[in-house]
This record gives C-alpha cells, structure tokens and sequence, in this order.
C-alpha cells in the first residue's frame, strides 16, 4: 500500500511518517498541493493525508482537483488543518473526505484513527464484494430502463434499486451490505444526482463506511465538467443489450489490472500528446502546418500503413500510422526534395514517420510509468481502414498540401490477438525493418 503525506512543515510531515510507516508498504511525500497532485498522476496512491494549509495549492483544491479527476476522484482522503473552518468543512465533507483532524497532532490519539480510516477503505480499489461480488445501487426514476438494465448486470453485481434519489437515500442506510457502487440517472426528481452524490458520501462518513464509486447514467452526448466531476465517470443509456454491455466493460466493468490502466489513458489522457505528436512530426518532415480532420467519411484503400508496437510485461500498445498511396509519395517528395515513389525512397520516408511517432508514443507513455519496450515499423502497402475498428485513441491529419494521414492507438493484453491490423502486413515485411540506425528509438528529430 502506498500512502501520500502532503505537508509543508516538516516536523509534522516526520510525525506523520512515523505514525504511517507501521500502516504502508511506502510513503511517498509532497511539500504542497501542485507537488501532490503530481505525485497523484505518477504514482497512483491508495491513500492521501493531505494539510489544508499549504502554499501554492491548498489543500482544498486539491481535494476539488482530485474529486475532479476521472482516473483517482474515489481515492480515499484525510485532512488536517489548524484551523476549524466551518465553510471548509462542509465543503470538504460534501467532496467525501474519509476524516478530518485538527491540528497539532498528537501521536497516542490519531494512530488509531489513522488504522481505523485505513482500515476502513483498504478496499476501495477492489469491484469485489460480499462472496465475490460488488454491491451495485441502481437509482433511477425510469422503471423500463430499471427492467432492462438489471439482469445485465446481476451477474456481476449483487443489485438493489430506488425510484429517486430521496429512495436512495433510505436504501443506503437500510442496507446491511452498503452499495459499493452507485448508478446515478440523470434527471432525478426532487433529490437531483448531484445531491444524491453528496448527501450518500456525507452517510458514509457518518457510518464509517467505505464511500462508494458513482457512475452517471445519462442520454446526453455531452455532460457538463460541472457535474461530471462528481462521479467517477459516466455511462451512456441505451437499450440495445449489445452496446449497453459494451458501455458496461468501457467504464464500470473495466478493471485495474496494468491494461486497463494503460487503456483508461490511451483514452482519456493520450489524444492531447498523440495529436501533438503527430502535427510536429508531420510538420518538421514535411515542412507544412498541419491540421486534424473530422473522421466523418475518411478512409483507406490499398494504402499504407505502419504499426509499432510498444510492449511491456503482460501489456502492448499498438500505434499505427496509415495513409493512401498517393499521400505517402507526396510526404516522400517533400521530406526527399524530389520525386519519389513508394520503391524510390517512399516506403523508407514512411517507416521515419512511423518510428517517430511510435517513438513519440513511447516517451509520453514512459512519462506516466509505463515503461514499454518498442520495436521497429511494420510496413503494410495494402492497408484497408476499418472505420469500425476499435481504437482506444486516434485521429485523422492533413498537411497544407492536402494529405491526409490516420494515427490510431490501442492497448492489449501482451497475448492477445490484434484484430484489425491488415493480415496481409505479414506478407509485407520484405520492407521493414525501414528508417534506417540500429534501432526503433533512433529518430530524424
């Protein structure tokens, strides 16, 4: 177990150490808010003891900051502070803080608190419950979605539901086995999802429960930040079996396991440096700005394509790189001076970009610990896009000349089958390994 000391006076932040070693695998430490976010982001804690007062960013933003996140809002956290502020508390509490302390402490009497809280929500990673299953609240108004959705979700869930968020409430506190997990419908009557969130954490501190994950429910293509930050994310209604499981296993089924980790940033976090990338890239190569381009009636045919693959333990992110025939002698020509065909110096302009990219990929991945060994490009000159292939992250490009480019990135388990790619990139490898130096991380940049 890893715990997260956020303090800026030192001698409290020894106290605390002190106290925490005998509860930790490793303490990790931060002398503000911005250095515990950070550490947050890179690190991945179980736990966050945090002081309310300290410069740059304090400690309420960064709990606000946490809660706000998609990837570590349940992470469970303890405030200090010396100061009883009553407006900072109730926001605090209404965050779902998992205890408060005043200041200055004392070793003999906050220890056992510390074991208890730790005690408490030692398992708020783990989806498993009562013999094997997570307990699952199911709150909304609509009794035909209430109908379809459940025996969905029996199988991995031990259910129970409510008419309204006010019902909700009433079931959270009857319940021997709390919900562990709560689906919140938008457009709640009287109590809204958002009350529902609050009032439901405010219940599980009272009860010194663990506090449980909320999932929004919604209909809507675009949930407001406002109101998404108060749910560990948000799940798309829809009464097609099929693509409701497939809902289902994006967000609230997906795991914690070093892939789905890796995908849950592929995801989230991965389009901003992937699209970053991939316009510097093109850019310097071919010497033009570059753009991204709506998907809507963007293909393939017969193209080229080069894959990377990053690999690592029991996981692997595949990057591919695609483009028409055409496109790909046109950036040859640019980053060539001169004419240039597929066999006249093409298929080598190409196999730079891919293991540039890729090589790009890499370092941002390497940035959040992913540490993932790369290997030289897969040159494919009949590549067919499948515009229904899935893709954790991708994008489409053009250059000011007009070629168009596809980046696209997935996670996998190491063994698994990457569905998808051209079959017939097999039977192109007579051009890869392309680029030219010894290895994939040499680069034109």
């Amino acid at each position: 177990m890893k715990i997260l000391v956020a303090e800026d006076d030192l001698v409290t932040r020894e106290i605390l150490k002190r106290i925490l070693t005998h509860m930790s695998d490793e303490i990790l430490e931060a002398n503000n808010g911005v250095e515990a976010l950070e550490m947050i982001e890179r690190h991945d804690p179980d736990f966050l003891f945090t002081d309310i007062q300290m410069p740059l960013l304090d400690g309420l933003a960064v709990v606000e900051a946490v809660r706000s996140s998609r990837t570590h809002s349940m992470l469970p956290i303890v405030c200090m502070s010396s100061v009883k502020d009553k407006d900072d508390i109730t926001r605090l509490v209404s965050l779902g803080i998992a205890d408060y302390i005043l200041k200055p402490l004392r070793p003999g009497e906050v220890h056992e608190r510390f074991r208890r809280v730790i005690s408490q929500h030692a398992g708020w990673r783990q989806r498993q419950g009562a013999e094997g299953q997570t307990s699952l609240l199911v709150v909304d108004s609509d009794p035909n979605f209430r109908q379809f959705a459940i025996p969905l979700l029996e199988g991995d869930f031990v259910i129970s539901q409510a008419i309204s968020g006010a019902h909700a409430l009433r079931v959270f506190q009857e319940s021997e086995l709390k919900p562990t997990t709560i689906l919140v419908a938008e457009g709640l009557p009287m109590v809204s999802e958002t009350q529902v969130v609050n009032l439901i954490s405010k219940l599980s501190i009272e009860s010194r429960t663990g506090i449980p994950s909320f999932w929004l429910v919604t209909d809507s293509e675009l949930v407001p930040h406002e109101k998404a930050r108060h749910f560990a994310g948000v799940i798309k209604r829809s009464f097609v079996p099929e693509t409701f499981m497939a809902e289902l296993r994006r967000t609230l089924l997906a795991g914690a396991s070093p892939v789905d980790k890796l995908r849950r940033h592929l995801q989230e976090e991965a389009p901003k440096w992937m699209v970053t990338a991939t316009r510097q890239t093109l850019g310097v190569m071919s010497g033009q700005d570059v753009t991204t381009l709506s998907s809507e009636g963007l293909t393939i045919t017969d193209g080229i394509s080069g894959r990377i693959t990053l690999t690592g333990g029991d996981s692997r992110v595949e990057v591919v790189i695609a483009c028409n025939r055409t496109d790909a002698e046109r950036l040859a020509a640019k980053v060539l001076r001169r004419d240039a065909t597929l066999e006249s110096g093409g298929l080598d302009v190409f196999g730079e970009l891919s293991n540039t990219i890729g090589g790009r990929a890499r370092a941002a991945l390497l940035e959040r610990d992913f540490d993932l060994h790369i290997s030289l490009p897969e040159i494919s000159q009949r590549y067919n896009f499948d515009a229904a292939g899935r893709w954790d992250s991708s994008a489409w490009f053009s250059t000011a000349n007009g070629d168009t480019f596809f980046v696209g990135l997935r996670a996998e388990e190491a063994g698994a089958d990457l569905g998808g790619y051209d079959a017939l990139a097999e039977l192109e490898k007579a051009s890869a390994p392309v680029g030219g130096g010894d290895s994939a991380d040499d680069a034109l940049f």
